[in-house]
Parts: C-alpha cells; structure tokens; sequence
C-alpha cells in the first residue's frame, strides 16, 4: 500500500532562529497529530528545502534538508498560499 502524502509550506519558530521549509504531510494527518504523537524515535521532524535565519543577526542559509528537534518549536505553522 502506498502512503500518500503532500509537501505542505511550514515557518517553525525556535528560541533564537525561524526556520521556513517544505514538510511533507501524509493525507489524513494535521502538522498537530504530528508534533503531538508520543513515537519513540520520532524526535526530529524532516524539512526540506530549509531556510533559517537567526532572530538575532538576522544571518540567513539555506540547505536542502535539516532535521527539526521537535522539543525546541515554540510555534509552528503552515503557511497560507495566496
């Protein structure tokens, strides 16, 4: 059976950084059911095409994947496509 799943636009909020990036979003599932399942193993959350910037010095970079620590988002979201 294949899963089927979507890119979805996320901008993830940390203490000291925004990282804004594709997620990819299996159907069926909200971005909350995946920040809040209790798995063993799924402490990192996959973005790709990753842009963060530091809130501080404003420094910006890009990288074609990072691994997101699901403790240390203070506020996630999807972005809405106009």
């Amino acid at each position: 059976m294949k899963i089927v799943s979507k890119p979805v636009s996320i901008t993830a909020y940390t203490t000291n950084t925004v990282v804004k990036g594709l997620y990819q979003l299996t159907e069926d599932t909200r971005l909350s059911d995946v920040l809040n399942a209790k798995v063993a193993g799924k402490e990192f959350i996959p973005i790709k095409d990753a842009t963060v910037t530091n809130i501080h010095t404003k420094e910006e970079f890009t990288v074609p994947f990072l691994s997101l620590n699901r403790s240390n988002i203070e506020i996630i979201f999807e972005n809405i496509e106009e």
